[in-house]
């Protein structure tokens, strides 16, 4: 101990007295300095474009857009400048012949490594240690998320140490400095840029390079994460290089040392076996401020009860935001139940795979487990947690397809019947059943009743019994045509919902390429249904609705569906059929709603009188003024599919679904003043650097006077 203390000092006052250090120490600040002002700046005018679009202003991030990727700087730079630094540990003693004299000191290898060694990372820290100034200055300006800093210089620092163990190693192979500091570079740029490689590669050899790039174990503790798998990666990589370099200081020389090479490669065979366990048993801390990365009670209760196998495979683009989004969330998941494996699946690049499991959009969660399968197209952890709760439990729904009344058939081919749209919901655990309320009541054991396009109207005992069902708790899905309402316009304004006699026309999907009868819906309300929802719709020969005041306490409608501000309702049936439609008076402007939900809840004063119903349950209905937007012809094109099978999901949730509150990173702008600009460039850019070059310039003379 005392020994590598010695050298310890010894290696301190010959780093500080080198012009070498000053010289790499001052580029390192002039570089890093401008890539924390750019992502700065570059931020600042994000923040200010933010005002005119809420789009971005609600991805605006400071830690995230700003100090993440500052690291990721911060780790490039290292790879260029501690060669610098770690070249001259051995290969100066060697050129000058100290080494010689160094062997013959009474201190052990180990001692002179150590101390080394340990000289140079307290070098590491004072240089990263100076970047610190920049979040100090930083958080003046605005509020920082100070555990992802924490845990981002935590990465660093392991990183630094990690290229200080390899430059040692190289150092101490040649006498010539350049050599060994062209070889640290070589050797950790290889590391580095084997991650490049892995979408060329297999799942299995892409898993491998993954695991080796020592670049990929900086990217959790750059956003907030901290866990022992990473960290040990590092300790095990910077004890492999330090062995390698004392086996090499204790042979002296390589040739013939063939116990050497075999207790090297045992020693990397037990490094390696420590690596793979602690991929599988770690310990993980999300150190961000409103837990990012830790998921909810609620879903950890629901993943203790997974007992078997269960993989999810995401179908999301390589390379794009929903990507990295979909890492997070599923390793949250595999964290907390390891018997989760999980796929990240590009369906452009992976085109079969996408046509196995029948994925038409990206988003798209396939779970498989238990014998089952589950789809969710909503990338959250409310819509993934639900979908292993069905894929445990098993239950099969039970939907009853009210017929009688000329309405669209949930079986045969052709464009008309919405057969596909129950074949997908026959994957996920719902099973159809034909119901004609004539004969029969609707049956005990209904998790949904859906009425698809009657022609007819219903018999008041039919729209009595569907009145009863829907008070009393059932769920019932209705979808209309123009001028068919079946009778049940009175029935549906008793739940809150107007439906008027006209077609929409929407001249604007004409100028999209399709006809002026299809709106084309992007704009959708605040409900689960369509929360996070961004896909467009397509309704064709649809009518319009409207939510409208009721008596009955406890009923609440939600708009699901606009058109654009462009479309109108045609009240004048001649002119469809004509082929001539203008907007005249009378006509309803745009935007209109298309689909509605009204959900009942049991008031607790309960009040009588005409019109007012007796609400017993939770009862949910959910009207779509079109049929075809379900059938065979639009079922599978842009989100329709997504929009019909959320509604159903939502209408027919089982008893244990869990509602989840969505976690938002804090919106964090930040809007410089001109001189906030100039402080801001000044101080990394420009102060920090000169005070290295003044203090290399002022030791030069120093050693020069001497």
């Amino acid at each position: 101990m005392k020994g590598a203390l010695v050298v310890f000092k010894k290696e301190l006052y010959s780093i500080f007295a080198s012009p070498i250090f000053y010289a790499a120490s001052f580029i390192f600040f002039v570089v890093a300095g401008y890539f924390f002002y750019t992502d700065t700046l570059y931020f600042n005018i994000l923040s200010f474009q933010a005002t005119k679009d809420p789009f971005l202003s609600e991805r605006l991030n400071l830690t995230h857009m700003v100090v993440t990727p500052f690291f990721g700087d911060l780790s490039t730079i290292l790879l260029l400048m501690l060669p610098l630094i770690t070249m001259r540990l051995y290969s100066e003693e060697r050129k000058t012949g100290t080494i010689e004299l160094l062997f013959t000191y009474p201190l052990s290898d180990v001692a002179t490594l150590m101390g080394k060694y340990f000289a140079t990372l307290l070098v590491l820290v004072i240089m990263v240690a100076g970047t610190l100034s920049y979040m100090i200055l930083l958080e003046s300006f605005a509020s920082l998320d100070w555990g992802v800093v924490i845990s981002g210089y935590i990465g660093i620092f392991l990183l630094g140490s990690s290229f200080i163990a390899l430059g040692l190693f190289t150092s101490s192979l040649t006498e010539n400095q350049i050599i060994a500091a062209v070889l640290s570079f070589g050797a950790l740029l290889l590391f580095w840029a084997l991650v490049w490689a892995k979408s060329f590669l297999g799942p299995v050899a892409g898993r491998v390079v993954e695991l080796i790039s020592i670049v990929t174990h900086l990217e959790p503790f750059s956003k907030g994460v901290v866990d022992t798998k990473h960290i040990l990666y590092y300790m095990f990589f910077v004890l492999f290089w330090l062995f390698l370099t004392l086996r090499f200081l204790k042979a002296r020389y390589w040739r013939g040392s063939y116990h050497n090479v075999a207790t090297s490669l045992f020693v990397l065979c037990i490094c390696v076996f420590l690596v793979l366990i602690s991929e599988r048993h770690y310990i993980r801390w999300d150190l961000t401020s409103y837990g990012e990365y830790t998921l909810s009670d609620k879903t950890i209760a629901v993943l203790k009860q997974i007992s078997k196998p269960v993989k999810i495979m995401a179908f999301v683009r390589k390379g794009f935001q929903e990507e990295e989004d979909a890492k997070k969330l599923l390793s949250a998941y595999h964290y907390y139940a390891r018997t989760i494996r999980y796929e990240l699946i590009d369906p452009e690049r992976n085109p079969a795979s996408a046509k196995k499991y029948e994925v038409r959009d990206v988003n798209t969660f396939i779970l498989e487990g238990y014998g089952r399968t589950q789809r969710t197209n909503i990338a959250d952890e409310e819509h993934i947690t639900n979908a292993l709760v069905r894929l445990l439990h098993g239950k099969v729904q039970k939907v009853y397809w009210i017929t009688g009344h000329g309405e669209r058939d949930f079986r045969g081919t052709g464009p008309q019947p919405l057969s596909l749209l129950a074949e997908t919901l026959s994957k996920q655990d719902y099973a159809f059943s034909a119901l004609n309320l004539m004969e029969q009541g609707i049956p005990r054991d209904a998790a949904l009743v859906v009425l698809a396009g009657p022609q007819t109207s219903l018999f008041p005992e039919e729209i009595a019994s569907l009145q009863r069902y829907v008070c009393s708790g059932g769920r019932l899905l209705l979808f209309l045509e123009p001028y068919h309402d079946a009778g049940l316009k009175e029935f549906l304004e008793k739940f809150g919902i107007r439906i008027y006699p006209d077609m929409v026309v929407d001249k604007l999907s004409r100028v999209m390429g399709g006809d002026y009868l299809l709106p084309m819906v992007a704009d959708y309300g605040d409900h689960k249904i369509t929360h996070g929802f961004k896909l467009t719709s397509l309704f064709y020969m649809a009518r319009s609705i409207e939510p409208v005041p009721v008596k009955t306490k406890g009923i609440t409608v939600t708009p699901l569906a606009y058109t654009s501000e462009h479309a109108w309702g045609e009240m004048d049936k001649a002119s469809i059929a004509a082929g001539r439609v203008t907007f005249d008076t009378g006509d309803r402007k745009g935007p209109l709603c298309l689909a509605a939900i009204c959900e009942l809840r049991p008031p607790i004063v309960k009040k009588k009188g005409k019109g007012i119903l007796h609400i017993t349950g939770e009862g949910r209905l959910v009207v779509f003024g079109d049929v075809d937007c379900a059938s065979n012809r639009y079922f599978q094109l842009s989100g329709n599919a997504d929009l019909i099978t959320n509604t159903v999901h939502y209408l027919a949730a089982r008893k244990g679904l869990i509602s989840i509150p969505k976690k938002h990173r804090p919106i964090e702008a930040l809007m410089l003043s001109r001189r906030q600009g100039i402080i801001l460039f000044w101080v990394p850019v420009v102060c920090i650097p000169m005070v290295v070059l003044v203090l290399g310039i002022w030791t030069w003379l120093r050693r020069r006077s001497r």
